[in-house]
């Protein structure tokens, strides 16, 4: 347990200090596959207590490329999808006193933030890949491979250390109490390993396509919940609990999720938004090519070809878009590709984010390690494989992996009070007609997939002389 200590040397019984915690799962297991659920508990009725929303919250751990096949000598690689590690995380379901929040497709969401921020390493940009050109994304590479004698020929390679931030509602603005009757429940769904990345085999006794990748091909293993305590002395609580009158209110930003399908020979569409809140900040899209999104299990065939890195698949081609609500678009004059058939108008969506807070810290550091060196020589390397996009862009009738995330989205939030984190900040859809609205430059060759994530304010509430457990506004 590391400490940092603070004491008054005048009121000794003034004392502040933090504590890092380690959580080990639930479920007490040495090693977890893919659509397994990871439980873990963060203690309740502890005195004085509060937990560090600064530092937030870290999955810390290991994964595993195992062998797959039996035979003397065979190779196999796995690329990590677009968002790293985070594409190993299915869902998150946080429970807290009377709040439960479920994070779907958190995946997918962490996909399109990497293509919002502006780091390079990350493959992620203010608009470059969104616009279709010929960039590279980077990542990482696991190796398993076997020798003449079926040893493991570096093994090291085969493991990848990871410590992934958390992005939840429980990034708030203050810290947590833990000192209310409920515990903090956090459930980690794991993806279907098959899902993870891309996969390339090489095996000269069998015929390309025969072996399938199962969950039993990629485990989990020394999984930890990383965070920080604060406390303090009972003199300062006492202090700070008259402040509060014993009611603890708390902002934070939840995010939810819904989808729908876009039928193939569409030319143009209005798709339903099925997400009521009373203060909507921002709503992100992602498009992707149903035929690019697996489902569980696939052939190394399918691995080695251009199926790969489904949560990075992408589909554009839009001509205009726009959100309406109640007959109101958002905004006034739908979004227009004036850019030709090859950019499909990545940068004016970021000329609308511009002016937004991203949601919660999104520091790449922890999910995406690199290192100089040649591939061969270290097994996380600054370019261990490219993916290169199609000349045009678009998922269909080219090579490349499009790894891109086309996305649309619009900034609520500024129609109001800019960037004030005052409650109603945003734009309610309770009880609205909420859809999305386009055109497309051509019609749909395969069915579209839209997946929309929307930031909404909420308030946690913790009445120390009522209830005793967490509740929540939205």
């Amino acid at each position: 347990m590391n400490k940092i200590d603070f004491r008054d040397k005048v009121s000794p019984s003034i004392n502040v200090e933090k504590t890092k915690f380690i959580i080990d799962p639930r479920q007490k297991k040495s090693s977890y596959l893919g659509l397994e659920t990871v439980s873990f508990r963060i203690p309740a009725n502890m005195a004085n207590t509060f937990l560090d929303t600064k530092t937030g919250l870290c999955l810390k751990g290991k994964i595993n490329l195992l062998d797959i096949v039996g035979n003397a000598t065979s190779r196999m690689d796995l690329v990590l999808d677009k968002a790293g590690v985070a594409s190993c995380i299915s869902s998150i379901n946080i429970k807290i006193g009377g709040v439960s929040m479920s994070y779907n497709n958190y995946n997918i969401a962490q996909c399109i933030f990497k293509d919002l921020e502006s780091n390079t390493l990350y493959a992620g940009n203010q608009g470059l890949l969104l616009e279709g050109l010929k960039q590279q994304a980077e990542g990482i590479t696991l190796e398993y491979e076997l020798d003449a004698q079926s040893a493991q020929v570096n093994p090291e390679k085969a493991v990848f250390d990871f410590c992934l931030p958390l992005h939840t509602l429980l990034e708030t603005d203050q810290p947590i109490p833990l000192f209310g009757s409920a515990p903090i429940d956090i459930d980690i769904v794991l993806e279907d390993t098959c899902k993870i990345g891309a996969y390339q085999y090489t095996e000269a006794a069998l015929p390309a396509g025969t072996v399938n990748i199962e969950n039993d091909n990629v485990n989990f293993t020394d999984l930890q919940l990383l965070g920080n305590y604060i406390m303090f002395s009972d003199q300062v609580m006492r202090e700070i609990d008259n402040l509060h009158n014993g009611v603890y209110v708390l902002h934070s930003t939840a995010m939810y999720h819904s989808s729908d399908t876009i039928p193939s020979n569409a030319t143009t569409f209005s798709s339903s938004i099925g997400v009521s809140v009373s203060s909507m900040k921002r709503i992100l899209v992602s498009h992707r090519d149903t035929g690019k999104i697996l489902a569980s299990g696939r052939t190394l065939a399918q691995g080695a070809s251009t199926e790969s890195l489904s949560l990075g698949h992408r589909v554009n081609g839009l001509n205009n878009w726009n959100f309406d609500i109640d007959g109101v678009s958002y905004p006034t004059n739908p979004v227009r590709n004036v850019n030709g058939t090859t950019t499909q108008g990545g940068g004016m969506f970021y000329e609308l984010m511009n002016s937004d807070d991203k949601y919660g810290v999104l520091s790449s550091s922890g999910s995406l390690a690199v290192s100089s060196g040649a591939t061969n020589d270290v097994r996380c390397s600054v370019a261990p494989f490219t993916l290169n996009m199609t000349s045009t862009g678009r998922p269909y009738g080219g090579s490349g992996y499009n790894v891109g995330s086309y996305i649309t989205g619009y900034n609520f939030e500024v129609l109001n009070h800019g960037k004030s984190r005052s409650m109603r900040d945003g734009l309610s859809t309770t009880g609205s007609s909420f859809n999305y609205e386009g055109k497309f430059v051509t019609a749909l060759p395969r069915d579209m997939r839209v997946d929309y994530f929307i930031q909404a304010d909420i308030k946690l509430v913790l009445d120390t002389k009522g209830s005793n457990v967490l509740t929540y506004l939205s």
